[in-house]
């Protein structure tokens, strides 16, 4: 995020695509980085918090392999702030 100064100012909404809610189905759609997604979530969830962000969203594709993780999607962006 620092990387982007001073652009970073004009960064109002933050979409990511995550295609699951669990870290099982993460890896069979999406690959092996779950534990690291969820820190950058949480990062972007405290950064939604404190305002530095209008809108945070978490996105989908459902697919065979992942429609039944949606419940668990939703846990997750409430867990971390996401609008």
């Amino acid at each position: 995020f620092d990387d982007l100064l001073p652009g970073t100012a004009y960064i109002k909404e933050v979409c990511v695509s995550i295609d699951a809610g669990s870290k099982e189905v993460y890896q069979k759609v999406r690959g092996p980085q779950w534990d690291r997604l969820l820190k950058k979530l949480e990062w972007i969830g405290e950064q939604r918090k404190k305002g530095t962000f209008e809108y945070f969203a978490l996105h989908m594709v459902a697919v065979k392999d992942s429609y039944r993780d949606i419940p668990k999607l939703l846990a997750l962006a409430d867990r971390y702030n996401a609008d």
